[in-house]
């Protein structure tokens, strides 16, 4: 302590010199890893970036087709079965659009089969809310089926 108040110096200064020293010495003897883990952070990244950007023109390229068969009616059908069968909210989307085509053409029993595969398998965890708005929907429907048909096949 004494020799450090003699000498002018303070501690901290030296302290600050052995810290950027060894840190130096650090950095020259561990370049390649440190270049390493930076490369694999890097590529991580990147990939995590090129992910979302597929996903998302994906997304894009569904929402597209949902839209372009709605206003097609002539194909509207096959395109929105290719729908139903993905992953995305359209999926949701084309299957209660393609019940509803089904239900104006009184293939009920299609719509009800579309119901119970929206509702049990519920890919996408939906809201119960929703799953609920869905069922009352499917109830009402197959009960207004069961009386234009005259039976209790939808019961």
């Amino acid at each position: 302590m004494l020799d450090v108040q003699l000498s002018g110096n303070n501690m901290s200064d030296n302290n600050k010199k052995t810290l950027i020293k060894s840190t130096s010495d650090f950095i020259s003897s561990n370049v390649i890893r440190i270049l390493v883990i930076f490369a694999l952070i890097f590529s991580l990244f990147l990939s995590f970036q090129i992910y979302n950007y597929f996903n998302l023109k994906n997304i894009k390229n569904t929402s597209a087709n949902f839209f372009n068969s709605i206003q097609n009616n002539d194909i509207i059908n096959e395109n929105l079965e290719n729908i139903k069968d993905e992953n995305t909210f359209y999926s949701v989307l084309s299957s209660l659009k393609l019940i509803d085509q089904y239900n104006i053409n009184k293939n009920f029993e299609k719509s009800s089969e579309i119901y119970k595969n929206l509702v049990d398998s519920n890919k996408l965890n939906l809201d119960p809310i929703y799953l609920t708005a869905i069922s009352v929907h499917a109830a009402y429907t197959l009960i207004d089926a069961s009386y234009i048909k005259n039976n209790t096949e939808f019961l």
